[in-house]
């Protein structure tokens, strides 16, 4: 039998190779390396990459004149989680501190922000000017990032969580490039 004489973390060591030698009792003897492979256990809380966001939206972005909602952002939280394999898996969702918001502000917000619980996208659910929220000002939420449901719901940890500022901007910029992405094959 093989034991451990403490616990092992594979976040620091991952594997260990042990040489064992076997003998008789006639001096015969060979040697067989062993390879251990330590396996994850969900020990480890997923981690903001920042503890605050702060993004700008424009007037076209927060209240489009064509309304398609959800409206995707393409703002992004980035969590990260030391675990791996399905320990790593993470999954983003609001998070309502007790001191910062009262029930009504925070029930307002869930009304117009969310987030892509996979992605971790930032979504606008509806229009967001009304008689509390106007252009100019800006609004503050709170997202947590939490081991997904897949690995079990009895030992699921969550991020400290992360403050959202979106600003909203009362006018839109004078010049805002439109920035495109393309990819081609390259011949060698």
């Amino acid at each position: 039998d093989l034991y451990a004489l403490e616990p092992l973390d594979r976040e620091s060591v991952d594997h260990y190779q042990l040489i064992i030698r076997v003998s008789d009792g006639g001096g015969l003897f060979d040697y067989m390396l062993l390879e251990l492979y330590i396996q994850d256990v969900n020990d480890n809380r997923p981690q903001f990459v920042q503890s605050v966001y702060e993004f700008v939206l424009f007037p076209d972005e927060y209240n489009p004149q064509v309304a398609h909602f959800p409206f995707c952002t393409a703002l992004y939280l980035q969590a990260t989680d030391t675990d791996k394999g399905p320990n790593a898996q993470l999954m983003y969702r609001r998070f309502q501190p007790p001191e910062s918001l009262s029930q009504t502000e925070f029930e307002q917000l869930t009304h117009v922000l969310d987030v892509d619980p996979k992605s971790g996208e930032l979504l606008i659910l509806a229009a967001l000017l009304n008689s509390s929220i106007t252009a100019g000002g800006e609004l503050q939420i709170f997202f947590e990032a939490c081991d997904s449901p897949a690995g079990g719901l009895s030992n699921m940890l969550c991020s400290s969580p992360a403050r959202v500022v979106i600003h909203l901007a009362a006018r839109a910029p004078e010049f805002r490039p439109r920035i495109a992405c393309t990819s081609a094959p390259i011949l060698e």
